[in-house]
């Protein structure tokens, strides 16, 4: 053996400039952009709402020389909202912190670990508020109301032009956003209703999200695509999608405020998240006691439907 050897003239050590961790893309997670954020101060209250068959209705008429013009009135009631404080810390002492290599940056990964941990929390709430059976205005599932979408012979862009056309006749609003399972958006990029369409359009051969929004005439289209562990920590490892095999088509308000209606809102308690309304407020507190230093996180929020006929589910799409 030659002297000195490779073994001999290095020694292992970790790399300072990477390393590897699974941290879902931020894009994965919908339900802050189908869930327009309101600022809010206080853990519970109420908001006006405005009755939609008065403010829809044709009521002007001709007015006559010197007589008097037709009025009336509106009908006002109130909704509320209770919002929910999650939160999530990591605690690192000081024997740890003083024992780290180069390159290992341990609050910054414990920041960033919170952070995940909150978005995952917020995207599950807003599947179990919205993206189930038995809260929007229209429901309709795979099995009798159309054919699913993983026949050949299904007409997905007609599915939703209907339910399109039935929600901006009920609200005046057209709605304009359009929410897929990671599994129903991968069906449809390879759907015949859209293959064909760009086959003959001189559109290209891929299947957009944008060339996907002009067929369905929504603004935008959002994947629910976020993953999940679902074994308990210590059980063999496994994993899957959030978000299950349907789709919601909502009117979703693009500048929230006063007389704004919206099928969701989510009433964030800004001065219990940190000082941050839309971002996971996360803050570095010492335990002199332990000797250790926490690092947590928090946001407060409730995701709320307000209007159920801005929205139409389709359960079982495939």
């Amino acid at each position: 053996m030659a002297n000195p050897s490779l073994s001999s003239v290095h020694i292992d050590r970790t790399l300072t400039n990477v390393s590897t961790a699974y941290f879902q893309e931020p894009g994965g997670y919908v339900g802050a952009m189908a869930a327009p954020t309101i600022p809010v101060s206080s853990k519970t209250d109420k908001f006006w709402v405005f009755d939609k068959n008065d403010s829809l209705r044709d009521r002007a008429l001709e007015r006559g020389p010197g007589t008097e013009s037709a009025g009336g009135g509106f009908r006002l009631s109130t909704d509320s909202y209770a919002v929910k404080v999650h939160a999530w810390h990591v605690d690192l002492d000081d024997q740890t912190l003083a024992n780290a290599d180069d390159g290992l940056d341990l609050e910054a990964a414990a920041a960033r670990y919170n952070t995940d941990t909150i978005r995952r929390a917020h995207e599950a709430d807003f599947l179990a508020t919205a993206f189930v059976t038995g809260v929007w205005g229209i429901d309709l599932d795979g099995t009798t109301n159309f054919v699913k979408w993983s026949s050949d012979a299904s007409t997905p862009i007609e599915d939703i032009e209907t339910q399109r056309v039935a929600i901006k006749a009920s609200t005046g609003r057209n709605p304009n956003t359009l929410i897929l399972g990671a599994a129903v958006y991968s069906r449809l990029r390879n759907h015949p209703d859209f293959i064909e369409r760009i086959r003959y359009s001189g559109g290209g051969s891929m299947v957009t999200r944008e060339i996907m929004a002009q067929y369905f005439d929504v603004d935008k289209i959002l994947v629910a695509d976020a993953t999940n562990a679902t074994n308990l920590e210590g059980e063999t490892a496994a994993y899957s999608f959030m978000a299950t095999d349907n789709a919601l088509l909502a009117y979703v308000a693009p500048s929230p405020g006063r007389m704004t209606p919206s099928a969701l809102y989510s009433f964030v308690w800004s001065e219990v998240s940190d000082g941050t309304v839309t971002a996971v407020g996360t803050t570095r507190i010492e335990i002199p006691e332990r000797r250790v230093v926490r690092i947590e996180s928090q946001l407060a929020w409730d995701i709320k439907v307000v209007g159920t006929d801005m929205g139409a589910f389709f359960e079982d799409v495939l």
